[in-house]
């Protein structure tokens, strides 16, 4: 009877641990949809933000530096408006299997709006991140729609940070102090995500409009 007893038990423990990590494997699978981009099968904004996160904490660990690329396409308005939103979409996955295949396995590609593309390099410098960034845009772009190629480029602009702040480059290639790190390990995270975020976005806000002076 004791016996008995104790089988059942054990049986009942197997069980439950069985249960219990189908469990764990359905909340990682979920976990890990909601920071999946549906269309381009990359990063969205939620996982952009956990990953930046993450990086910058180890920054401020070690002082190795994380570069920051942001993109978007040109005129995705204007592909949408002649060809039609699927065209659309078409250029958009496009890009996101050419991000994947130009940089490196560990950095981080996200989709961040609607044709917005973040992209976190782990222990790139300023001047390395300016090398990828070039890279990318040099990058011969197209997408197939209703078998026809289409032709489309990108803007780009980057900065990074290290243990001392973020930095950009100047006119002449050289990297310039834009923002120093903050005092304390929370106002640094928070700060430095902000500012890095801030100097990128601006970095692409010029290099658009450097494309539309005449």
């Amino acid at each position: 009877m004791v016996d008995d007893i104790a089988n059942s038990t054990e049986q009942r423990l197997h069980q439950l641990r069985r249960e219990n990590n189908v469990l764990r494997e359905r909340v990682a699978d979920l976990e890990a949809l909601v920071q999946r981009d549906p269309l381009t099968n990359i990063g969205n904004r939620r996982s952009f933000d956990r990953g930046l996160k993450t990086e910058l904490e180890r920054t401020l660990r070690s002082g190795l530096p994380t570069g920051l690329i942001l993109l978007d396409v040109d005129g995705l308005k204007g592909i949408n408006d002649s060809r039609g939103h699927a065209a659309g979409d078409a250029c958009l996955k496009s890009l996101a299997r050419v991000l994947g295949a130009k940089v490196r396995r560990l950095d981080s590609i996200h989709r961040i709006g609607g044709d917005e593309f973040a992209i976190v390099l782990s222990g790139c410098s300023t001047e390395a991140s300016d090398a990828v960034a070039h890279r990318l845009e040099a990058t011969p772009l197209v997408f197939n729609h209703s078998d026809e190629m289409f032709v489309f480029s990108v803007s780009v602009g980057f900065a990074s940070v290290d243990a001392s702040g973020v930095s950009v480059l100047n006119s002449v290639g050289k990297p310039v102090l834009v923002s120093p790190v903050c005092a304390t390990h929370e106002d640094s995270l928070a700060q430095l995500s902000a500012n890095l975020l801030a100097a990128a976005d601006e970095a692409l806000y010029l290099n658009k409009a450097q494309k539309l002076q005449p």
